[in-house]
């Protein structure tokens, strides 16, 4: 029987994405914003963003924005250079895996109460305030 050796490794430390909702599954060498020389896949692209709902919906809506412009251009690719259209299509696959990880990212700050405006915070806090007294009577 052999034994499997747990190994650490380390990331960025204020990244939510792979703290809070660990859905980032980039390679602890890519975790980076852009850099000099670096081409699409060599960065994470949602290394700069901050956690907070309106900007992460917006971050979502220009990456859908910007699939649509790719896929324009895609039919003309896919006859005439293959090598582009290849990366046309993996383009759009990352831009979709990073829409999908924004959504997760916008759920969990709205399920932890980061999202919801201040009215809304002091009801529900005004809420669980009352259940908190409510479980103690029993």
């Amino acid at each position: 029987m052999t034994k499997k050796k747990l190994i650490k490794k380390k990331y960025k430390s204020d990244c939510n994405f792979r703290k809070k909702i660990r859905c980032c599954n980039f390679p602890v060498e890519k975790c980076h914003s852009k850099q000099i020389g670096d081409s699409w896949g060599d960065y994470c692209h949602l290394y700069d963003l901050e956690w907070d709902y309106k900007k992460l919906r917006s971050q979502a809506k220009q990456m859908t924005k910007d699939m649509k412009e790719l896929d324009k251009g895609m039919k003309k690719l896919k006859d005439t250079d293959k090598e582009a259209y290849k990366e046309y299509k993996r383009r759009i696959k990352d831009l979709f895996n990073g829409i999908v990880i924004c959504g997760k990212a916008m759920m969990f700050i709205k399920r932890s109460g980061r999202g919801v405006s201040k009215h809304q915070q002091v009801l529900a806090d005004k809420l669980m305030e009352k259940l908190k007294n409510d479980d103690s009577d029993l």
